[in-house]
């Protein structure tokens, strides 16, 4: 099954959500516990637009 943009958004907005509340130390756990696309999780940490 392949995932849509606004999907992958999804996930990549609760990885960061999840990082930045502290609930996991690193960017790449938070993005691995919700299958997020790494890159797209660091990105929206440091703040670049979609």
């Amino acid at each position: 099954m392949t995932s849509t943009y606004a999907e992958e958004e999804i996930l990549a907005q609760q990885a960061v959500t999840a990082y930045t509340a502290q609930e996991f130390a690193t960017i790449k756990d938070a993005a691995a516990h919700f299958g997020a696309i790494y890159n797209r999780v660091q990105n929206r940490v440091n703040g670049h637009p979609p």
